[in-house]
Formats: structure tokens, sequence, C-alpha cells
């Protein structure tokens, strides 16, 4: 029974047709996000050496709200008058494994290389 189902999964040929409901931004082509995305879009990515030796991977985010704010605005947490930070020109917030947000791609990957050490990034 397996090896019919492997056999079946082998045949599928993946699907180039691009989806027209994706919105380009910058270079890449991502999915449009809902308002409360939590997972966000990866947009750049790369390996930098923890401790000079081990290989660890770093993501920058893309989400259209900032998260910080609106957790804090749901747990009560906020101070009176407290506003979510400004969002970057192209109307996104950049995060780089929980922290930010970051105005630019360029500004998160500059945080992540100060950080971290030098990044090697995906292209």
């Amino acid at each position: 029974m397996k090896s019919a189902m492997r056999g079946s999964l082998a045949a599928r040929k993946p699907t180039s047709q691009i989806d027209p409901l994706r919105t380009l931004i910058g270079h890449r082509i991502v999915q449009p996000m809902a308002l409360d995305d939590l997972e966000g879009v990866v947009v750049a990515s790369g390996t930098w050496l923890y401790d000079g030796d081990i290989s660890k991977r770093t993501l920058v985010t893309a989400r259209n709200y900032d998260v910080r704010w609106a957790t804090y605005h749901a747990d009560g947490l906020l101070n009176e008058g407290e506003l979510p930070a400004e969002p970057g020109p192209d109307g996104l917030y950049y995060y780089v494994s929980g922290t930010g947000p970051f105005p630019t791609v360029a500004d998160a990957k500059a945080w992540t290389e100060q950080a971290w050490g030098p990044v090697v990034w995906d292209e």
C-alpha cells in the first residue's frame, strides 16, 4: 500500500501557475496578508555562525501590523495613548526572530548583522 501511495505522489507534477491574487512587494512575490496574519511573510533569509561554529538560520518576516502593539492591546498592557509604531515606506513592519519592528528589510538585515555577526543572505 505504501509503495502504491508513493508512486501516486511521485507522479504528481508541481504546478507553476502564478496565483492571480499574489502581489509584488519589492522584487519578491508574496501572498497578501490578512490584517492579523501572525506568521507574516518571509522576505529574506540567511545563515550566521553561533560561537563561530554552529550554523543558524535567520528570517526577516514582513507583517502588516505592529505585533508588539497589537499583543499589548489585546492583553490590556498598553500605556494610555500609546500608538502602534509607524510602518515602513511600503506600509509594512519587518521583524527578525521576534525583534522589531524595523521600517525596511535593509534595517532588519543591518540589525541582524550587528546583533549576530556576519550573515550570509540567501538570494
